[in-house]
């Protein structure tokens, strides 16, 4: 068995029976050299398609690296926001309790206010 008659044996395994109808009227050649072009034009889109679908596979690593680096920008925002709150919180609270200090001297003066007056009134009156 030569070349020729391999590949009109290994042709007509490939031909499909939607195939067998369209090329019923040709000679062997023939139907090899349409079978072989049928095969290379389905080798070349599978092709395509694995290289469509590798493309997009590489812009998805690309989406997913950009997203990681988002989230650690978000992480580090969030950790610098919550450094910012707590020392908010600390300033609050040193804040609340000079207010507290000054409220409660200006009652102890204010008593003592009252006290010296209270004591003049009945000073007078006596």
């Amino acid at each position: 068995m030569d070349n020729e008659d391999t590949a009109i044996v290994v042709a007509k395994d490939m031909i499909l029976p939607q195939d067998e109808i369209m090329l019923t009227a040709r000679t062997d050649i023939e139907v090899v050299n349409q079978s072989l072009a049928l095969s290379i034009r389905a080798t070349s889109s599978l092709v395509n398609i694995a290289e469509n679908r590798h493309a997009g596979r590489l812009e998805l690593n690309t989406q997913v690296l950009d997203l990681h680096h988002q989230i650690e920008n978000l992480r580090n925002r969030l950790r610098d926001e919550r450094h910012h709150i707590n020392n908010l919180e600390r300033t609050n609270q040193e804040l609340n309790t000079r207010v507290d200090f000054w409220r409660d001297y200006d009652t102890t003066r204010s008593r003592k206010r009252w006290i010296v007056c209270i004591n003049n009134l009945r000073n007078f009156e006596a």
